[in-house]
């Protein structure tokens, strides 16, 4: 079967040995405005970068700050500028839920759609973070709700990985497709929502339309995941719902085989109770 490793790759800016001078990045990363117009005033750069490429403005958006991302973008910061990863200042303060940045930047110029290194826009953290008024207004202003990473992994799984089925139930009312494959392992965010637990998410995706019987690079099913999580209430829904119990992997292994192996007793238990009807 598969495993997931996900990141963001939110670079947390903890204090580090630096070899340029990152006295106006820190102080936008923590809202000292005060200290930013001394900086500014006193000849500081606002497009000094750190040695990771961010510059005062990721720093400003990051921590939260409006006044001083204006400040900043007034002073002839980049509305658009990158870090080493590629990400942009609205990459991080849609990560951090930050919502007025996120408001003024867009208004302002930003591109919505502007991918990090990692292939990612800011729909990708805000939606895996579970910020939802975030993802709204990205949305609104036209963030593609079917952007990927370079995995493959979208919006949708990733907001389901997450565990925030407001998010997901905002992308399927934007017309998020719930079909979409992560390249790495084939699977859809329904195989996600089933190994991962999230029962309520599964719920979500079936009432969209998500094919029960897809299949993932070995021929599991999501119902398959189900069983190898023995997640039982998720199992019984895909059933409810028509998912064909008989349905193979690539190695001959139903769901009931899967959760044999993986123990996953309940599951077991309701599959095998079927095969005697």
């Amino acid at each position: 079967m598969w495993k997931i490793f996900f990141l963001f790759g939110l670079l947390l800016f903890v204090p580090q040995v630096q070899a340029q001078d990152t006295r106006l990045f820190d102080a936008a990363l923590y809202s000292q405005k005060t200290d930013v117009i001394r900086l500014i005033e006193s000849g500081a750069s606002v497009s000094q970068e750190r040695d990771d490429g961010a510059q005062p403005l990721h720093g400003a958006a990051f921590g939260g700050s409006v006044e001083i991302v204006k400040l900043l973008v007034d002073k002839g910061a980049h509305i658009d500028c990158r870090n080493k990863a590629g990400m942009t200042p609205l990459y991080f303060a849609a990560a951090e839920g930050h919502q007025e940045v996120v408001d003024w930047l867009l208004n302002h110029g930003a591109n919505v759609n502007a991918s990090s290194g990692q292939g990612a826009p800011a729909l990708f953290p805000a939606a895996g973070n579970g910020h939802v008024h975030v993802v709204r207004t990205l949305l609104q202003h036209g963030a593609d709700m079917n952007a990927v990473n370079h995995s493959g992994v979208s919006v949708v799984h990733a907001a389901t990985s997450g565990g925030f089925p407001d998010v997901v139930k905002l992308l399927i009312e934007s017309g998020a497709n719930v079909n979409i494959k992560e390249r790495e392992y084939d699977a859809t965010p329904l195989h996600w929502a089933a190994f991962f637990r999230k029962d309520d998410i599964g719920s979500l995706l079936i009432a969209a339309g998500a094919d029960l019987s897809a299949r993932d690079k070995f021929g599991a099913t999501p119902l398959h995941s189900a069983a190898m999580a023995n997640d039982l209430a998720l199992a019984k829904l895909l059933v409810e719902h028509g998912a064909d119990i008989t349905i193979q992997t690539r190695d001959g292994q139903t769901a009931y085989d899967f959760a044999k192996k993986k123990r996953s007793r309940e599951v077991a238990s309701y599959l095998k109770s079927l095969k005697r009807r």
